[in-house]
This record gives structure tokens, C-alpha cells and sequence, in this order.
């Protein structure tokens, strides 16, 4: 039963991960600090206190509702539509391939029930097991998930070491590495 629920999470995730290309996201990476800081605390924050100048507020208000709308299809289609606040992006090349992820994944909850739209991280963190997967292909027998874990704390939420040993592995392991500071939130 466990390599059967191991082979169809992995079926998932790459069926999602294929379906994300054109997916649309929100990028909070220009977000105002003082919102920042209350997402990363785990409250609730309201759209409007993370993107304040109105016309870029209407827009990211826009995009809000389109990734609840995807969520919503794919939970239709595929059981699950996982919305996630992206921490990071990292590049590499596979191949002729080049692959662009979002390094770290911190579960989201998205509504938009209101004139603005809430979000609440959830207390967890994982790699992208896009990025994971790739490093093990590549021979890294480093723990992934105690890199994400680091990034959770009595202190709070502080994701920069995390993306920091992320990228000196992907450096390390990975044709082409690059890792970039973004924020980003999304169905993937």
C-alpha cells in the first residue's frame, strides 16, 4: 500500500506540476513589509495589507480569485488543488531542458469571500519535490526536509538560510543552478 500511495502522489505531483506552466500566480515578492510580517507569523492577512497602491491591489485581488478558481478545478479533477506561497525560485537545466520551480512550499489558504481577499500560511514547509527529486537524481544524500524544517522556529518564519543551503546543494549538484528570492503565490 505505501509504494502504491508513494507512485500515485508521484503520478500527482507531476500531472500538477505539468498543468502549472500556464497557472495563474501572484507574486507578493514587492509585498509591504508589515504585511509580510503578519503572513509570516501564520494570522490571516487580508490582500489589501500586503499590496497597498489601489490599482495593483485590484490586480493581485484579480489573480487571487483566479488561483481559488484553479484550486477549486483541479480539487474537481484531481482530488487536491493545493495552493502554496512559493519561497524562492530556483533554475536548472535538464538536458536541453531548463526547469524553473519554486524552491520551498508553504501551504496556503486563499478565500476571497469579501471585497478583499485573507491569507493564512499553514505551519509547515517542504522542498519542492521537483527540486528534491532532482538533486537525489544527482546523487545529493543530504536531508532536504531538515534544510526546510530549519526554516520554521520559535523565532518564526525565516526562510533565507533555507534558500541559502538550497542553493549551494543546487550549486553543487545541479547543471546550471540558479536561485532567486521571490515570492510567489500559486496552485502548484
Amino acid at each position: 500500500v505505501g509504494q502504491a500511495r508513494t507512485a500515485w502522489r508521484t503520478r500527482l505531483e507531476e500531472t500538477i506540476a505539468a498543468d502549472s506552466k500556464n497557472l495563474p500566480t501572484l507574486s507578493l515578492t514587492d509585498a509591504h513589509p508589515g504585511g509580510l510580517a503578519q503572513l509570516y507569523t501564520e494570522h490571516p492577512v487580508r490582500l489589501s495589507l500586503l499590496i497597498r497602491e489601489p490599482i495593483a491591489l485590484g490586480r493581485a485581488l484579480d489573480r487571487a480569485r483566479a488561483i481559488i478558481a484553479r484550486s477549486e478545478q483541479r480539487a474537481a479533477t484531481h482530488g487536491t488543488g493545493p495552493i502554496h506561497l512559493g519561497i524562492g525560485t530556483a533554475t536548472w537545466r535538464h538536458g536541453a531542458e531548463v526547469i524553473t520551480v519554486p524552491a520551498l512550499l508553504r501551504p496556503v489558504r486563499l478565500t476571497s469571500a469579501t471585497a478583499d481577499a485573507t491569507l493564512t500560511l499553514d505551519p509547515t514547509i517542504e522542498v519542492n519535490p521537483v527540486l528534491t527529486r532532482a538533486l537525489r537524481r544527482y546523487q545529493c544524500t543530504t536531508d532536504i526536509g531538515d534544510i526546510a524544517r530549519a526554516a520554521l522556529s520559535s523565532a518564526g518564519f525565516t526562510p533565507r538560510s533555507a534558500l541559502a543551503r538550497i542553493g549551494a546543494l543546487g550549486r553543487q549538484y545541479l547543471p546550471g543552478f540558479e536561485i532567486h528570492e521571490r515570492l510567489v503565490v500559486g496552485a502548484f
